[in-house]
C-alpha cells in the first residue's frame, strides 16, 4: 500500500474514535449534564496532546490527570450528597449494565437441544458485515504493530511468522473464554520496550504483573466503566483518538507532498461521512492515480547518439575506429535510466519511432537501447 493510504488509515481509525466518543457522550439527551461533559471531555484530551507536543510523555501526564478528575469528580458527589443512581440519572455515569454473568459462566449456559435450534443459534451467532470490517481493520492494524516491532528491533532475531501465529491462538482461547480481541496491550508495548533496552527480565515482570492485573479484573467481573464518569471515558477515547489524527494527518504530512495531503484528508472525510471501507478504496485509487500521474512525467531519457559520436569505456583499434566512422551512422543508441512505467513506456515507444525515420527516409539497420 502506499505510504499515505496506511497513514490515511491509521487517521481514520483517530478519527473514527473521536466520533465514537461523541456519541458516547451526546447518547443521553435527558441528563443534565451532557454538554458539560463534553467541554470536560474535550479539556482533558487538549491538555494531554498540548503536553505531548511539550515533551511530556502520555504515560505521566494522563494518569495524574484521570487520578485528578476522578478525584474532584467524586469529591463533588460526596460533597453534594448525590448517588450512583442520581449521577446516572443526571447523565454523569454511564446506566448499570446489569451483567449477572460472570466471564466464566458462560460455559455453563445449556446447549441447544435439536439439530433446528443449534442451526438457528449458529445464523444468529453469524457474524455481520460490520463484524468483516472489523476483522479487516484489526488485521491491518496488527500487521501494521508487527512490522513496527520487527524494525524497533532490528538485527534482534524475530519472527513474524511465529508472533503472528501467537497472537491468533491467543485470540482464539480469548474467544473461547468469553474475551474479546483487543490490540497490543501495555504489557506487549513494555515488553518492546524493555527488550531494546536489554532487560529481558524486567520486560517479563512488567508483563507478568500486568496480565496478573487484567486477569483479575476480567475474572472478577466488576463493571469498572459503571464507576467511571462519562466524561473520563470520552476524554480517553478523544486522547487516544486525536493522538492518532495529531500523528498521522498533521505532523506526518510534513514529509509528504500536497498529493499525499489530499490522499489523507480524503480518507478521514470519507470515512466520516461514509464508512472505512470506503475511505480505504477511495484512498487507494486516488493515491494510484497519484503515483500514475507522477511516474508519466518521469524523464527516463538519458542520451541518445548515433555510432559515430558514441564513446564507451573500451579502447578501439584502428581498424574499429574505421569501421565506426564509415557504418556508425547506420547505429542509433538510446540510453534510459529510472523506472519505464506504463505512461512513459509510451511515450518512449513514441519517440523511438520518431528516431528510427531520418529526415531523409533513411531507416539505421540497428537500434542499441542502453539499460544499464
Amino acid at each position: 500500500l502506499p505510504y499515505p493510504v496506511v497513514a490515511g488509515f491509521l487517521a481514520m481509525i483517530g478519527a473514527a474514535v473521536i466520533k465514537g466518543a461523541f456519541k458516547i457522550l451526546l447518547a443521553d439527551k435527558q441528563g443534565e449534564s451532557e454538554y458539560v461533559a463534553v467541554i470536560i471531555s474535550v479539556f482533558f484530551a487538549l491538555c494531554v496532546l498540548g503536553l505531548k507536543l511539550k515533551g511530556i510523555r502520555t504515560s505521566l501526564s494522563a494518569p495524574i490527570l484521570i487520578v485528578s478528575l476522578v478525584s474532584v469528580f467524586y469529591g463533588w458527589a460526596f460533597w453534594t450528597g448525590r448517588g450512583l443512581e442520581e449521577l446516572a440519572e443526571e447523565g454523569w455515569l454511564s446506566p448499570a449494565s446489569g451483567h449477572e454473568v460472570q466471564p466464566l459462566q458462560i460455559f455453563h449456559q445449556p446447549l441447544p437441544n435439536t439439530w433446528y435450534e443449534f442451526a438457528q443459534a449458529f445464523y444468529l451467532a453469524w457474524p455481520s458485515f460490520e463484524s468483516f470490517l472489523l476483522v479487516l481493520v484489526a488485521t491491518i492494524m496488527r500487521a501494521l504493530t508487527i512490522i513496527a516491532i520487527e524494525s524497533a528491533y532490528a538485527d534482534e532475531p524475530y519472527s513474524v511468522d511465529e508472533e503472528m501465529s501467537s497472537l491468533g491462538l491467543a485470540t482464539l482461547l480469548g474467544g473461547l473464554c468469553g474475551g474479546v480481541p483487543m490490540n497490543a496491550t501495555s504489557a506487549m508495548t513494555d515488553l518492546n520496550k524493555e527488550g531494546i533496552k536489554g532487560d529481558p527480565l524486567a520486560a517479563r515482570y512488567t508483563v507478568a504483573i500486568i496480565t496478573l492485573l487484567h486477569l483479575g479484573m476480567w475474572g472478577s467481573g466488576i463493571p469498572l466503566v459503571d464507576y467511571l464518569p462519562r466524561f473520563l471515558l470520552g476524554g480517553l477515547l478523544m486522547q487516544m483518538g486525536g493522538g492518532m489524527l495529531m500523528d498521522w494527518a498533521f505532523l506526518v504530512t510534513r514529509r509528504l507532498q500536497r498529493s499525499g495531503r489530499m490522499v489523507i484528508w480524503g480518507m478521514i472525510l470519507t470515512s466520516l461521512f461514509s464508512d472505512m471501507t470506503r475511505g480505504i478504496a477511495c484512498g487507494t485509487v486516488v493515491a494510484l492515480g497519484f503515483v500514475i500521474i507522477r511516474f508519466s512525467k518521469l524523464e527516463v531519457l538519458k542520451y541518445h547518439v548515433c555510432g559515430v559520436h558514441f564513446r564507451s569505456g573500451e579502447l578501439y583499434s584502428s581498424a574499429q575506429r574505421a569501421i565506426l566512422k564509415k557504418y556508425g551512422d547506420q547505429t542509433e543508441v538510446v540510453g534510459l535510466t529510472g523506472f519505464v512505467f506504463e505512461g512513459v513506456a509510451i511515450s518512449l515507444a513514441l519517440y523511438l519511432k520518431e528516431t528510427i525515420r531520418h529526415p531523409d527516409g533513411e531507416k539505421p539497420k540497428r537500434l542499441i537501447i542502453d539499460c544499464a
